[in-house]
């Protein structure tokens, strides 16, 4: 299992429109099997939008962007949004795997 976080600029004075793009966009990326976690607006400031998804494998992740990304609902209804929202080339994506055992993190004889 790994979380994949995504931070994307978008344009100044456009992230309502934005909001509204993602309104439509998670449910699609749901139904298409993907499990969003969170999203979120960097440091109060709404041109910085960030927001993650987990994966259990790669392979489920190949497999669920080709679903989302390389559909012809994306690439004619969605991507065009995409570009007009967002400031090119400003996307960045960070993985995010699990600490390997956090038990080892416990303090013993508290309960936890």
């Amino acid at each position: 299992m790994f979380i994949e976080q995504y931070e994307y600029q978008v344009n100044e004075g456009m992230w309502e429109q934005w909001e509204g793009f993602m309104e439509r966009a998670v449910p699609y990326q749901q139904g298409c099997g993907m499990t969003v976690l969170g999203l979120f607006w960097a440091d109060n400031d709404h041109t910085r939008f960030v927001w993650m998804r987990q994966f259990d494998s790669d392979e489920q992740r190949d497999r669920l962007y080709s679903a989302v990304y390389d559909s012809e609902f994306w690439k004619q209804n969605m991507l065009p949004e995409v570009r007009r929202l967002v400031v090119k080339g400003s996307s960045q994506t960070t993985r995010l795997t699990p600490f390997s055992d956090l038990s080892a993190l416990s303090p013993k004889g508290n309960g936890a």
